[in-house]
């Protein structure tokens, strides 16, 4: 089996790269993987020169106790450069063995980018089911010239595409990594966009259709990567006896799910690897899952902490007031919500609670921190909705207390428990932060112009993209403004303590 990989970046190899190693060991599978780089930065020349091997350190904590698993990874088979071997990719999509082809290009990756064909693969076809263009085209027919490849990953693939159908080949399945909502839909869209553009025949289209799938996933594990400092580079060697480029770190968690068909399904024996993978008729839930529990939790707790003089999450897991305010915040307001069974959504809201304690992350809230105001938007309100449907309109005391947090650290970014200011580099869209700076003399001048302030903040549609106000729990402003002033009043941490003090709340 043959698998088409584009991106030699820490996360595909700590994640699917690894993926397929287990199914190698555990099933059998003897799949083998052509890796792709895209960008003259990759780390395609150490891939190349360590044939295809590196090691993989996983490290974190599994059912309460630290786990450290040093492993190898070693079904890589060759690494070609998009920018200068574009024929020996070419070569790689032509084998008949070919059946999938996985990308992470980032977020940026999977998006449109208008260009011209390249002129030595490309010409217009009068008749839609001529192929003559390319007649014979096979894997030994491919010119040894430098062709230039597309720029854009869908163009990239596009013309592999191309060439396969060409060559009278069976489709692929196209299993994009990125994290972007419906990726696979998405990705199909623009490849046929360019197609299209670049005037190829109707007959082609029909093929992507009828062989070839594109199936939407979510894809979830941490992967710090490459040891940031000497003095972790060393402990590494001294305990473990690694000392290689190519070392990637990676957290125990792994989650994948797919959105794909039941031959999909069995292209790849991901479950039977014991790896935990879902193939599913829908992915939204376990998306709004991960949303929810690990994003929300993040968005949800960030401004507190940073309040209370916090600087990174595994900080908060070691503070006995933040435990006791996040296990609330994640169990109590937010796992209720998520569409999934019980058995689902608690399994991975456990796994997220060790995550947080991970000793080996040093994830800084300043970096949770950046983009705030759309994040608590898309992740936190339709929970804090949500929670009000469920409690007679009440709206979530953690979330509200939340979103008081957020507004005073955006409005004066300085701490009452600590006394610093400013207190880290605010960075969202310049439209935010000039509205909180506009309210920066007078939101807090008195209760009133704080409930007024709260008001207007959530109806300012610019901040949102919708109106707040159309859908807030009854009373919701008010609250919001009571806990600011606590805030100010008292400091963060009493007024955690006294929020999860109160029942009433």
């Amino acid at each position: 089996m043959k698998i088409l990989q584009f991106g030699t970046g820490c996360f595909l190899r700590a994640f699917l790269d690894w993926m397929i190693q287990r199914m190698n060991e555990r099933c059998g599978l003897n799949a083998e993987v052509t890796v792709v780089q895209s960008t003259p930065s990759g780390t395609g020349k150490l891939l190349k020169e360590a044939d295809g091997r590196y090691p993989l350190l996983i490290r974190g904590v599994v059912d309460g106790e630290v786990v450290e698993e040093l492993s190898e990874v070693s079904c890589i088979r060759v690494c070609y450069s998009a920018e200068t071997e574009w024929n020996e990719v070419v070569r790689a999509a032509l084998d008949p063995d070919l059946s999938c082809v996985f990308s992470n290009t980032t977020e940026a990756g999977i998006a449109y980018l208008a260009e011209e064909p390249p002129a030595d693969i490309f010409q217009p076809h009068a008749d839609p089911l001529n192929r003559s263009a390319c007649e014979g085209m096979d894997e030994a027919g491919v010119g040894d010239a430098p062709s230039p490849s597309p720029r854009s990953f869908p163009g990239k693939l596009a013309s592999l595409l191309w060439y396969r159908f060409c060559a009278r080949l069976p489709g692929v399945t196209v299993f994009p990594c990125e994290l972007i909502d419906r990726n696979g839909a998405t990705l199909k869209r623009i490849v046929q966009r360019v197609s299209d553009e670049w005037r190829l025949p109707s007959a082609f289209f029909n093929w992507l259709d009828d062989e070839c799938e594109f199936c939407n996933t979510l894809v979830d594990r941490i992967v710090p990567g490459v040891p940031k400092t000497e003095a972790e580079r060393e402990a590494i060697r001294v305990k473990h006896g690694v000392d290689s480029p190519l070392l990637v770190c990676a957290e125990p968690f792994h989650f994948l799910a797919v959105e794909g068909s039941e031959k999909a399904k069995a292209l790849l024996p991901l479950e039977a690897a014991g790896l935990n993978v879902r193939f599913v008729p829908d992915i939204r839930p376990y998306r709004e899952r991960k949303i929810r529990l690990l994003n929300g939790t993040h968005t949800g707790s960030v401004a507190i902490a940073l309040l209370s003089g916090l600087t990174e999450v595994g900080e908060m897991t070691r503070d006995r007031l933040f435990t006791a305010f996040l296990h609330r915040l994640m169990f109590r307001e937010i796992l209720p919500t998520v569409p999934l069974p019980m058995d689902e959504k608690r399994g991975f809201a456990d796994a997220v609670w060790e995550r947080f304690s991970n000793p080996f992350l040093h994830h800084r809230l300043e970096s949770i921190a950046l983009n705030s105001i759309s994040k608590w938007r898309v992740r936190d309100w339709p929970v804090l909705l949500d929670w009000a449907k469920r409690n007679g309109g009440m709206p979530a005391p953690l979330l509200t207390l939340s979103l008081a947090a957020l507004l005073v650290l955006y409005v004066e970014n300085e701490s009452v428990d600590t006394g610093k200011k400013p207190l880290v580099t605010l960075r969202d869209d310049e439209t935010a932060l000039a509205f909180f700076r506009a309210w920066r003399t007078d939101a807090f001048r008195s209760q009133d112009a704080t409930v007024r302030f709260v008001r207007e903040t959530l109806a300012n549609a610019a901040l949102w993209g919708t109106p707040l106000t159309d859908s807030q729990p009854e009373g919701f402003a008010g609250e919001v403004a009571s806990f600011i002033g606590w805030i100010r009043a008292s400091g963060m941490r009493r007024t955690v303590a006294k929020v999860l003090d109160d029942d009433s709340c």
